[in-house]
């Protein structure tokens, strides 16, 4: 499959995280690459995989930001680090595990069913410049909230990283949480109590708000375009 093809279904799919359940849009990712004649199996090591990277880079950063910073909010930001470390070690060897078990004790109807292809684990480099995209995201995500901070609420200090690890953990909350659309209201009342003891409440409630509006109108717009895209080009064909 070209990357292009691959885009165009992350990009419409991706807004099926906005419907009840939270798992619309791996449900989207598989059917569509599925018209693609991608075997299921393919798609959803990919979702298992991906999802264990993002938990790890998110995990890595919320780990980092709760040794820089006083979350007073939380009554004991050591539980929480063990915690997450426990999280993250359990996204670090869950998937090999998992695909040794399905590849030693599923050979049969499920594999053949799926596609008949075996479960494995991408070369470490792939692993390496996946993880580094996706902590280059993470960061993308606090400077924005930094120059929302700045420009709209006329907030002086810089706190990259502060936002950075307030958006990271809430994230990763709000992804975990089931029937939670997209996280909503779990991300939202994690960022705000994350930032209580830097910002005011009103300016914290207010970065949870618009971020909450700039991620869902980015989603949007990604899925009309990319509708739009996949609409003329089956016109073409």
């Amino acid at each position: 499959m070209e990357w292009k093809e691959a885009l165009g279904i992350i990009s419409v799919s991706q807004f099926g995280k906005y419907l009840p359940g939270n798992v619309g849009q791996h449900v989207g990712r598989v059917v569509l690459a599925n018209e693609k004649e991608v075997p299921i199996i393919t798609t959803l090591q990919t979702l298992f995989i991906e999802s264990a990277i993002l938990a790890i880079a998110g995990i890595s950063i919320s780990i980092l930001g709760f040794f820089s910073y006083s979350f007073q909010s939380f009554y004991d930001s050591r539980i929480i680090i063990v915690q997450l470390t426990l999280l993250a070690l359990a996204a670090l060897f869950l998937p090999k595990l998992f695909f040794f078990l399905v590849n030693r004790f599923a050979k049969g109807r499920l594999l053949k069913f799926m596609g008949g292809v075996q479960l494995r684990i991408p070369k470490f480099f792939t692993l390496v410049i996946v993880s580094i995209l996706y902590i280059v995201t993470f960061f993308n995500i606090g400077i924005v909230l930094d120059l929302v901070a700045k420009v709209v609420f006329e907030y002086s200090d810089s706190n990259v990283f502060l936002l950075t690890t307030a958006f990271a953990w809430s994230w990763i909350l709000g992804y975990l949480t089931p029937g939670a659309p997209a996280g909503l209201g779990v991300r939202e009342a994690i960022i705000v109590a994350s930032l209580a003891s830097r910002f005011e409440p009103g300016i914290a409630i207010g970065l949870s708000v618009i971020l909450r509006f700039i991620t869902t109108i980015g989603d949007g717009a990604v899925f009309l375009v990319a509708s739009y895209c996949r609409k003329k080009s089956s016109r073409v064909k």
